[in-house]
């Protein structure tokens, strides 16, 4: 077994480092667009999977005719910003979170 893959964890904080920077250089060009998006399908959005989907199969077109290589971290952000959705929607509806984070006080 390659050393490098026995614990995953020992890569979260460069990975998650690698996803602020993204999200700092993403936010800096479309700001906070991805909040106007809803989870459930409306008149103007697919539901939020739909989307994420249609996101992912460009990504692999791009790789597949074009040579471009996916970038992970943007699939990261991506799958995050849904979870995200799915958790502050969920909190609209009931008071207690599903994934609430801890808190540091």
């Amino acid at each position: 077994m390659n050393k490098y893959l026995e614990d995953l964890n020992c890569y979260l904080p460069a990975f998650a480092e690698e996803m602020d920077v993204r999200f700092t250089e993403k936010k800096v060009k479309y700001g906070d667009t991805w909040k106007e998006r809803p989870v459930l399908p409306n008149d103007r959005y697919e539901h939020q999977t739909q989307r994420f989907i249609n996101w992912m199969l460009m990504a692999y077109d791009k790789w597949r005719c074009g040579g471009e290589e996916i970038n992970w971290v943007d699939v990261a952000n991506e799958a995050m910003i849904c979870w995200v959705r799915e958790n502050e929607a969920y909190n609209e509806e009931i008071t207690t979170p599903r994934y609430a984070p801890e808190s540091k006080v």
